[in-house]
């Protein structure tokens, strides 16, 4: 795998919690549930990119401040072209930040 033991056991854990937060979105009645079980997702595979890094592909970080009642939420994508998935076609472009994800050398 390339990873050292301590790294490959982060990113099993890592990974786990990545995918017991993917099966919640699956179990999302409608869009309002499936948007709130995203957005803890989206945030770990923030964490899991920052951390391991994406070989070969820039990944976008991009920021909506309106989500969850002005709470706002972030969401990952591989170009800097928003397509907000909190607000959908209402508000396909909106974003107040875009920023690559960049993980540590």
């Amino acid at each position: 795998t390339g990873l050292s033991d301590l790294a490959a056991e982060a990113w099993t854990k890592e990974k786990d919690d990545f995918v017991k937060l993917v099966s919640l979105m699956t179990k999302a009645q409608d869009i309002t549930k499936l948007r709130e079980a995203f957005s803890p997702a989206s945030d770990q595979m923030y964490r899991m990119v920052r951390r391991f890094g994406v070989e070969g592909v820039t990944i976008y970080r991009h920021h909506c401040p309106m989500a969850f009642d002005g709470r706002g939420a972030y969401w990952m994508q591989p170009d800097d072209k928003t397509r907000n998935p909190y607000y959908g076609s209402t508000m396909l472009r909106c974003a107040d930040s875009v920023e690559p994800v960049v993980a540590p050398q």
